[in-house]
């Protein structure tokens, strides 16, 4: 299965939107997917906080695998600009 929130914004994308669009991620999958998924969904806010912290991030692309799965993971992908600002 695979669910995505794109953002395509002119200014930076703040932290506080990504966790809402990360968030929102997380609600559309089924609530199986969702449980298998909660550590990963856990790194990949970690994640925003930690480029928030130092500024933000350019284009980028980080996956969270899912703990015993090959296959199984969170990717935030950030294809142009800056994202994950204060």
């Amino acid at each position: 299965m695979e669910e995505s929130e794109p953002w395509n914004e002119e200014n930076p994308l703040q932290a506080l939107k990504g966790h809402h669009l990360l968030s929102g991620l997380q609600s559309k999958i089924p609530p199986r997917e969702a449980t298998l998924r909660h550590d990963s969904f856990t790194k990949a806010h970690r994640f925003i906080d930690s480029a928030a912290s130092s500024g933000g991030v350019g284009p980028c692309k980080k996956s969270f695998l899912v703990r015993g799965s090959r296959d199984q993971r969170v990717d935030i992908e950030v294809q142009s600009g800056l994202a994950f600002v204060r």
